[in-house]
Parts: structure tokens; sequence; C-alpha cells
């Protein structure tokens, strides 16, 4: 891999200009050399349209389970894994990239069981106001105003900051919006409008576990200060 690496380096400006790069990519021959560069600039689809073009063998099950897991096809990439690990000396490679191939499906899960607790608590809370979600409110304006200023600020530190802020900004305001929403319709008690806030808090709570099911939280602190 480190002779790959070098490889690579001396044809094209990968880590120098990696824009660049990825515009020429399609004038890199051989076809594997083409692979090998769009799996380090994280161009999937156009890595495997070369690996199409290689002779069957241990290099191009490598590749094609390296690029697909790059493209998030979990269920092709394990093929890959499972046939690569029948080759002789690919064993360890097979089973590391498993490991990530696991790793990647657990991801998914709680992204996907995130979005489902933020869905379902929306319902909840939609179900509550009826007729007054269409009616705007003060928490409705001031979570609005919330929203453009958090994305503001956040665009100041680093653009991928001013996404992570307005994506939970926008998911707090709409749960804010609903809730008022039930609130004004079904003037709840102490315990209701307790009730009320807990949905808040799950709705949210569910959003951030699939935002930090994708970019761990040392990632999302590092990219969010602008320097990831």
């Amino acid at each position: 891999m480190f002779a790959v690496g070098l490889w690579l380096f001396a044809h094209v400006p990968l880590l120098l200009d990696p824009a660049g790069a990825a515009q020429k990519l399609e004038q890199l021959e051989p076809p594997g050399l083409r692979a090998e560069a769009a799996l380090l600039l994280h161009e999937p689809s156009r890595g495997l349209d070369a690996v199409g073009r290689l002779p069957e063998g241990p290099r191009r099950l490598r590749l094609e389970l390296d690029l697909k897991l790059v493209a998030g096809d979990l269920v092709g990439a394990e093929r890959a894994a499972a046939a690569l690990g029948e080759a002789p000396g690919w064993a360890i490679h097979s089973a590391w990239q498993g490991r990530a191939i696991d790793s990647a499906r657990n991801r998914r899960r709680v992204r996907h069981f995130g979005l489902a607790m933020f869905a379902v608590t929306l319902a909840a809370l939609a179900l509550g106001g009826a007729r007054e979600l269409l009616k705007p409110s003060r928490e409705t304006l001031m979570g609005a105003a919330g929203l453009f200023l958090a994305s503001w600020l956040g665009q100041q530190g680093s653009p991928f900051g001013g996404q992570v802020l307005g994506l939970l900004g926008a998911a707090l305001w709409a749960l804010t919006h609903a809730a008022a929403a039930a609130r004004r319709r079904v003037e709840p008690s102490g315990r209701g409008r307790a009730l009320l806030m807990a949905l808040v808090v799950v709705g949210l709570g569910g959003v951030m576990l699939a935002a930090l099911s994708q970019v761990g939280p040392a990632d999302l602190m590092a990219r969010a200060l602008g320097r990831g």
C-alpha cells in the first residue's frame, strides 16, 4: 500500500490538490491506478467503474470491497469481504473491513432509531396541536429567530458548524411549534405540560443521536471548530 501511495503521489497531487486530481481522474491509466485514486478521493462510483475493467483476482476484490464500503453499499461490501477472505494472504484485510462493515451497520441502526424518535414525538405533538399548528405563536417566532441566529453564528466558525446548528435548530423549532400548538388546544395541567416538554427533549435527543451516529463526538467538535 505504501508503494501504491508513492506511485499515486507521483502521478497526481492527491494530497495537495484533491479538487484538481478529481477532475483528472478519468485520465489516469491503468484502471487499477484510477480505482486507487478514486478510493483516496472518496469517489466510490467513479472507482467502481474502473474496477469493472480489472481482471478477476484479489486486487479487484479488495478495491471492490473498499469502494463499496465508502459508498455505503454494505451488502455488496460484505459479499466482497467474504470472497476476499478466501484468497491467500487477504484474511486480515477482509476481517478488518468486516469489522468496519459491522460498525457502519450499527451506526445506520442508531441513525434510524434516532430519526424514528424524532418522527414519533413530532407526530404525537402535531396530533395534539391539530388546527392550532396553522397559527403562529410567540414560541414559534422566538424559535425561528433563534434558528436563524444559531445558523448565522455557526457559519462564522465553520460551514460544518452552521449546518449542525441549523439542523438542531430546525428540529427544535418544529418540536417547539408543535408543542405550543398542543398546549393551546388541549390546555393541559402541570403534568401535561411536563409531558409536552419531555416529548420535545426526546425528539431533539433523537436528532442529536442520528447526527452523532454519522460523525463521532470528537470529529463533530473538531469540525464545528473548523479544524476538520
